[in-house]
Parts: structure tokens; C-alpha cells; sequence
């Protein structure tokens, strides 16, 4: 298989991100004139417009398109899964969820832990410590399953804070 122009210039976009973010667009840009459905470089656009220019509806429509090209490209949902989640959109963000469970070689904690995230965006602090619970089973990693495992305790703290917060006073 060749590497295309497209590809070239993905890479060295990729290469500078997020370290010089003039070349990481400078290069994104002649990928995507060179091919406008790379899902690579449209992938990452969508990370650079939602973290760097949070300009979110132009992160989705390049995730979309990222998406539309190439539907197993795992880095697309990490990041779109989350966008869906920051603009409080928990039904698409939820399809992106369980289709990323369909997807080999997708990480099945990183898709718990962004379930409970969306669950505790919601107020469901008991789902979302059930979710963070799944990820801790299905993490391949000793600092993940720590940083998990800190985030049930944060989950813990907040709904007992909640409760507290919200008990009438006397």
C-alpha cells in the first residue's frame, strides 16, 4: 500500500500536535485539499476545532465526516463520544457508545468510563459507579485501573456532598 500526499501530510500534522499548532493546520489543510475524506486528518481537525478552538458544531461535522469514511477508526469515537457529552447531546453520545462495543480492537473500560461520565453528567451518580466499576474489570492497565478507581471514590464524595447539599434544613 502507498502512502498517499493526503497521508504525508496527515503525518507531520499528527507529528506537530499539539506542539505548533501553525504547522499541525498548515499541513491538515493541504491533506484535506489532497483528499477531503481522509479520515485521519479529518479526525484530527475534529480534535483541534473541539480542544484548541472549541468551536464545537465544526469538531462534529469533521467526526462525522472522519466517521462516514471510515467507521472503525477507534481515535474518532474517543473524542466524539466526549463532544457529544459536552454539548449535552447523551443520545447520540450513548449510540456512539454501544457502537463502539461493536467495533474490534476498542477499548471496551475507555467506553465504560465515558458511559459513567454521561451518567454522572446526568445526576445518575449509582450508574455511574457501576459503569467506572465495569471499566476498572476491563482495564489492561495498573494506572487506569487506579485512575478508575479514584474516580469512584470522587463519584462517592459528590453524591455524598449532593445529598447533604439538597437534605431541607431545620
Amino acid at each position: 500500500m502507498d502512502i498517499t500526499l493526503a497521508d504525508q501530510y496527515y503525518l507531520k500534522a499528527k507529528d506537530a500536535y499539539p506542539y505548533c499548532m501553525s504547522e499541525v493546520m498548515e499541513n491538515l489543510n493541504y491533506a484535506l485539499s489532497y483528499d477531503d475524506n481522509h479520515p485521519q486528518a479529518n479526525c484530527l481537525m475534529g480534535i483541534v476545532q473541539m480542544y484548541q478552538l472549541k468551536d464545537y458544531p465544526k469538531a462534529a461535522a469533521s467526526f462525522d465526516m472522519a466517521l462516514m469514511e471510515d467507521g472503525s477508526y477507534i481515535d474518532i469515537l474517543k473524542h466524539y463520544i466526549l463532544l457529544k457529552i459536552w454539548t449535552k447531546e447523551y443520545e447520540g453520545a450513548n449510540k456512539l457508545i454501544q457502537y463502539g462495543f461493536t467495533i474490534p480492537g476498542m477499548d471496551h473500560a475507555v467506553l465504560y468510563y465515558y458511559m459513567a461520565i454521561q451518567y454522572e453528567v446526568s445526576g445518575s451518580y449509582k450508574k455511574a459507579i457501576t459503569a467506572i466499576k465495569q471499566a476498572v474489570m476491563m482495564s489492561q492497565s495498573m494506572y487506569l485501573s487506579n485512575f478508575y478507581i479514584a474516580e469512584i471514590k470522587r463519584i462517592k464524595a459528590k453524591r455524598k456532598l449532593r445529598k447533604k447539599l439538597l437534605k431541607p434544613s431545620k
